[in-house]
């Protein structure tokens, strides 16, 4: 769930509105680029292979019912996908960009082979093409006005494509402009793409840059919420920042992975040499390194051993510790723990380099 809490709004502030339309006014959105078929929160365009794509195709010459799409029109000149991206890129492939060619139709097997100018330009199966054009569907249209905990809510429960969207790329999708591009281009930055190598298929790295972001703005002794809310609020806050405090967290973001690849080399943020990286490590040592000076990084970094030996004290001897970034990472009192033992862990040693010597 993205939300286990329970959030009050005004029901009378829902515009969701239904509309009946057929396939030709999708297709003129299309056409007109009205619908955006590159919003990076959504699946790829290109989930589906050749044979279901001809399938969808057939269904609609056969006037076979399709599920209802989902649109958020917050821009009216560029409505955004909820669910429905897979049909609407068929749609596109096939009519406008002429380059689906039918394959393994269930009923239809004499049009095998052919793509759409091949059937709009033959008398024979034009009948076809305006079947397909003419069949009807259903859009559901979430307008302007309607609460963001509500978009939360419908985008989690709404999609039902190949895979369902995550709370990451559904915070991505509901703060486009400032918000999005910044937590993108933090995750762009060459000290991220050294020590976090992620597929960015999912968003997991702009999770990971936005958890530093998060805590960095909000101590980690006010931290209250679920943690799935405290990272949605922190998205939405991105844009109330100032561009000198963007700047200044992007800089100090910079600056603290840099220290950590120079201690831990390509093991920083993980548990084991070899394990996945952890996303309650990165955001406690990024944020706990990205306020230090730069002296006392330097410092930290002429030591590095040192600050090895101690943290695999804490990750071999603490269970408090080790729960904190396992199972126990969202409590409160998880996240308490884990920030103060790295804290202290930087404090004692920068107070006493020759701790462990």
């Amino acid at each position: 769930m993205i939300h286990s809490e329970t959030e009050s709004f005004d029901p009378r502030d829902i515009d969701i509105s239904l509309e009946q339309q057929n396939i030709d006014f999708l297709l003129s959105k299309l056409e007109d680029r009205e619908i955006d078929l590159n919003t990076e929160f959504q699946r790829s365009t290109d989930l589906w292979d050749d044979v279901k794509m001809s399938r969808l195709i057939e269904s609609l010459m056969v006037r076979f019912p399709l599920p209802v799409f989902y649109f958020d029109i917050t821009d009216k000149n560029k409505w955004q996908v909820v669910d429905g991206l897979q049909r609407l890129s068929t749609l596109k492939k096939f009519v406008i960009d002429n380059k689906l060619k039918l394959k393994d139709l269930d009923f239809l097997k004499d049009i095998e082979g052919k793509n759409f100018k091949d059937l709009s330009d033959n008398e024979v199966y034009k009948h076809l093409i305006r079947t397909m054009k003419g069949t009807q569907i259903v859009l559901y249209l979430i307008r302007p006005g309607t609460p963001k905990p509500v978009k939360y809510r419908l985008y989690e429960r709404i999609n039902t494509g190949g895979l369902k969207l995550n709370p990451q790329e559904i915070r991505h999708a509901l703060n486009q402009g400032i918000a999005a591009n910044y937590v993108q281009e933090l995750s762009q930055l060459s000290e991220f793409k050294k020590v976090i190598i992620y597929s960015t298929n999912r968003m997991l790295d702009r999770e990971f840059v936005l958890r530093y972001i998060a805590f960095r703005e909000i101590s980690f002794y006010n931290y209250k919420l679920t943690f799935t809310k405290f990272l949605d609020n922190a998205m939405e806050n991105i844009a109330k920042c100032s561009n000198s405090r963007r700047e200044q967290l992007k800089q100090e973001f910079a600056k603290a992975l840099e220290t950590a690849y120079q201690i831990f080399d390509d093991k920083a943020f993980r548990k084991q040499p070899r394990a996945k990286y952890n996303g309650a490590l990165f955001e406690t040592w990024t944020v706990n390194l990205s306020q230090l000076t730069d002296e006392k990084r330097v410092l930290l970094v002429s030591n590095k051993a040192q600050v090895i030996k101690l943290f695999n004290l804490l990750l071999n001897n603490n269970e408090d510790f080790k729960n904190s970034i396992s199972k126990g990472f969202s409590t409160i009192k998880g996240v308490k723990t884990r920030f103060i033992e790295i804290e202290q862990l930087i404090k004692n040693l920068l107070d006493n380099p020759n701790i462990l010597k």
